[in-house]
């Protein structure tokens, strides 16, 4: 049981600092919220809209450690529902 608490609580940490963060006036992408501890920023943004928090997304093209092109999303904090 504490193991689950635990996971829950990361998660609840991560969720809010990638929120304090992006409202702190900071846009991410996938590898700079792995940085912070988000292995799965779209997922973590999915999560926040739900709740009625808003935000732009944008096509970038970033180099992978491979030094190839790849294309994610950049999140930008709007405001909140």
């Amino acid at each position: 049981m504490d193991k689950m608490r635990d996971m829950a609580e990361v998660s609840i940490n991560k969720v809010e600092t990638i929120l304090r963060v992006m409202r702190a006036g900071k846009s991410l992408n996938r590898f700079e919220a792995e940085v912070l501890g988000d292995h799965v920023l779209p997922s973590t943004i999915a999560g926040l809209r739900a709740q009625g928090y808003l935000f732009l997304a944008s096509w970038e093209r970033v180099p992978t450690r491979f030094g190839k092109l790849v294309r994610v999303r950049r999140y930008t904090y709007v405001g909140r529902v």
